[in-house]
């Protein structure tokens, strides 16, 4: 290589390592209530908690309330408690107001506590992923009977709607005995639309034998709303409808035909350490078997400690069937277990 091209080389060198930096700085502004202003790209806010990426102290997580003002340059979707939603830039209003500027300009100012959750349009898909592991056991030597309890979820937030997939198994161990258990897989999807209305779609695989069903796979999906949408509170309702293909324990496969009604509430609290509780109660009146009521209740209770991405939790779960297959043991399948747990 010739003196000239290594100096253009090396000049070119310099202004890409020049530009680069310059290009991924980060210029979104937050305010805090103490005054102290954090340069950061803003992620969303979703459960009273405001993620941001900075370059000194990576992602953390600001609650909400100790915010003043946010103001960004990049494109976001704004949802309100009442369901209202936004899009368009962040800007800081009079008093605790944040203000939404579309794209043909037009201002609106928002009630910065009535700001249920903010999310980035334009965002990779690997930077939406959360969810959470949990691992628990147990044992009793005078009985012989050990347990192991497993949950693993993932979800991704997109503007509008969001998907999760989940699998959560409790295996107990008996000496001299063939080990039993449960397991429950499960993938969904949910539309968001305005004033809190949303759709819903999901397909589950569950087992238990104990419940008289080897394999029970389902399709469903229905409508419904938040009744209660804060941003450390929801109580959502659904209805609708779905259908199964379940195989007994004694070899019988039978498809099946529900109502759908779930009702779920989650709450949130963050002063140290921070709490979450989510309870889902599922009822499914069957239409092909008149009669036929199967109803399940799952609740989870987690403290944070360390940081809040190590958790301790507490699982119930309690499994309803009037009429369960033939083999079944009970009609009534209840477990709780303890866990430690990591979110991401």
């Amino acid at each position: 290589m010739t003196p000239g091209l290594r100096i253009s080389a090396f000049a070119l060198v310099l202004s890409v390592g020049a530009v680069a930096p310059a290009s991924a700085q980060k210029t979104d502004v937050i305010v805090l209530m103490n005054g102290d202003r954090v340069t950061c790209e803003i992620q969303s806010l979703d459960s009273g908690l405001l993620a941001v990426k900075t370059d000194d102290m990576g992602t953390i997580r600001i609650e909400w309330d100790k915010v003043r003002s946010v103001s960004s340059s990049r494109t976001f979707e704004v949802e309100t408690s009442g369901g209202v939603l936004w899009y368009g830039s962040l800007a800081a209003g009079d008093g605790r107001r944040i203000v939404v500027v579309s794209t043909s300009g037009t201002s609106t100012p928002i009630d910065q506590l009535t700001v249920f959750r903010i999310s980035t349009i334009q965002k990779g898909f690997w930077h939406r992923l959360e969810g959470s592991v949990n691992v628990g056991s147990s044992a009793t030597k005078s009985s012989g009977v050990g347990q192991l309890y497993g949950n693993f979820e993932i979800r991704a937030r997109f503007p509008s709607y969001e998907w999760g997939v989940s699998y959560d198994s409790t295996t107990t161990f008996r000496e001299d005995e063939e080990d039993s258990g449960r397991y429950t897989g499960r993938v969904s999807y949910v539309r968001n639309l305005r004033d809190r209305w949303l759709l819903l779609g999901f397909t589950q695989v569950e087992s238990n034998p104990d419940l008289g069903f080897d394999l029970r796979a389902t399709l469903g999906g229905g409508a419904g709303r938040n009744l209660i949408q804060s941003p450390r509170r929801v109580l959502q309702l659904i209805g609708g409808a779905a259908t199964n293909r379940e195989q007994s324990v004694e070899g019988t496969a039978t498809t099946n035909a529900d109502i759908l009604s779930l009702v779920r509430y989650s709450s949130v609290t963050y002063d140290y350490p921070k709490s979450e509780t989510t309870l889902v109660l599922t009822v499914l009146p069957s239409v092909s078997d008149p009669g036929r009521v199967r109803a399940s209740f799952n609740a989870k209770v987690s403290r944070a400690f360390f940081t809040n991405d190590f958790v301790f939790a507490l699982t119930v779960f309690d499994d309803y069937d009037s009429r369960p297959p033939a083999g079944a043991v009970n009609s009534n399948d209840f477990g709780y277990s303890f866990s430690l747990g990591w979110k991401f």
